[in-house]
């Protein structure tokens, strides 16, 4: 931003600029927010300023999900120890929050997107504001994701099928005249039962992850044209 004065400026005095809303705007027909900054001019200005310094500024959830609240939080010093007031943009049409000494605001996002904040500090001297700095960053909504139990699900089938296999190669030995629990003191019988239990819970715990994932498929179907519609 370029000023250029129409007459020559006073020495050793404080100026400020104001620039109004929509006094700037882009291409698009996008209007500037409300700004305003001060200069001097000399080296011997009685009560020179510092601008506020931020050190931090951050969004909470973030990523969030539509329909959920995010704050926006800022800290900020000022070497002169003025006061400080604070304003939030939220990135979407009108999700502007007015000055204010909160250092934090909140907004609801309705629909997933990346979104431009920033935060604006300016600090006060007798009730007049000074001199004004800002931060920006992206906010990210989007979209819960659906459970996948794919992964478990594999691994509980290969174990099924393992305990299966084993259970019918105890079978298969009984038949071919492979010792008898009598004969062995039960332990090979206590081997095959044990299998033939292990087998019979997993297939069951199969069958009730499958309908799980199933139901999670299904409602992730239901759920995205609501999320899209959002």
């Amino acid at each position: 931003l370029t000023i250029t004065p129409t007459s020559y400026l006073q020495e050793d005095t404080t100026y400020e600029v104001e620039i109004p809303a929509g006094g700037i705007k882009d291409v698009a027909g996008n209007g500037i927010l409300p700004y305003s900054f001060t200069f001097s001019t000399g080296m011997s200005v009685a009560g020179g300023n510092a601008s506020p310094v931020i050190s931090s500024f951050a969004a909470n959830p973030s990523p969030a999900t539509p329909g959920s609240e995010v704050t926006l939080t800022a800290a900020a010093t000022d070497a002169d120890g003025d006061s400080l007031e604070y304003r939030f943009t939220f990135g979407e049409e009108n999700a502007v929050r007015d000055w204010s000494p909160v250092a934090s605001a909140s907004h609801t996002y309705a629909t997933a997107g990346h979104y431009g904040v920033k935060v604006q500090v300016r600090d006060l001297r007798s009730g007049i504001p000074v001199s004004t700095v800002s931060e920006t960053g992206i906010v990210t909504v989007a979209p819960a994701q659906a459970h996948d139990a794919s992964g478990l699900f594999n691994t509980i089938n290969m174990l099924g099928f393992a305990l299966g296999v084993a259970t019918l190669g105890s079978a298969f030995l009984s038949a071919v005249g492979a010792p008898t629990p009598a004969e062995t003191g039960g332990a090979f019988g206590d081997v095959a039962l044990g299998c033939g239990a292990l087998s019979l819970a997993a297939a069951a715990f199969t069958l009730l992850l499958a309908r799980a994932e199933a139901g999670d498929r299904t409602n992730a179907e239901e759920a995205a044209p609501v999320m899209a519609a959002a």
